[in-house]
């Protein structure tokens, strides 16, 4: 939100500020990601995997010309979450545990194609929160508990979004700007 403000702050008092629009869309997401977690026990700990995935429904404010975008695009994330030890090592595999959070992702973008094809980059916030599965028959002690990494995520990305008469495709690819965890989303929205 940050850069939003900033963008709109230095360029709201030029003669550029005057052939900016406001713009506001919402949009329905399929988001996943992976992230990194520990399994720990009284005695031993094992480097995890989560595979997480749902949808993310939300909107974006913005500015924009013929030739920029500038924005704030947020929403609300509910998915299902997978655990695995590795793709060598299948000694622990759990499914079906709920996650669920925040999405918000300043950015930018350029238009081509005369405003119907944008490229831009995004700094999506992810703000998450996942059950703590039950372990049972997992080749593991029964005293284990699941501890991700962080809750919070801070990734850059890169999205291309394309309209055709107020309805827009989208996707976007990005990594945590810390660690190994990637996200990608493809949605379908419409621009009001």
């Amino acid at each position: 939100m940050m850069f939003h403000f900033f963008f709109l702050l230095i360029f709201s008092s030029t003669s550029f500020a005057k052939n900016f629009e406001n713009e506001v869309s919402g949009y329905l997401d399929f988001l996943g990601f992976t992230d990194l977690a520990d399994l720990k026990s009284s005695t031993e700990t094992k480097n995890l995997e989560v595979i997480s995935s749902g949808f993310c429904l939300g909107g974006t404010f913005g500015r924009s010309n013929l030739q920029y975008h500038v924005f704030t695009d947020s929403c609300l994330f509910y998915g299902e979450a997978s655990v695995l030890s590795g793709i060598d090592d299948n000694s622990f595999r759990q499914a079906h545990f709920k996650t669920y959070g925040l999405k918000i992702a300043p950015g930018g973008g350029i238009f081509i194609s005369d405003r119907k094809l944008e490229f831009g980059f995004k700094l999506p916030l992810l703000l998450l929160h996942q059950e703590n599965p039950t372990y049972l028959n997992n080749n593991f002690f029964d005293d284990s508990v699941l501890q991700r990494k962080k809750g919070t995520k801070f990734f850059t990305s890169l999205y291309s979004r394309w309209e055709i008469n107020q309805a827009l495709i989208q996707i976007e690819l990005g990594k945590e700007i810390s660690n190994e965890t990637t996200v990608w989303s493809l949605g379908a929205g419409h621009r009001f």
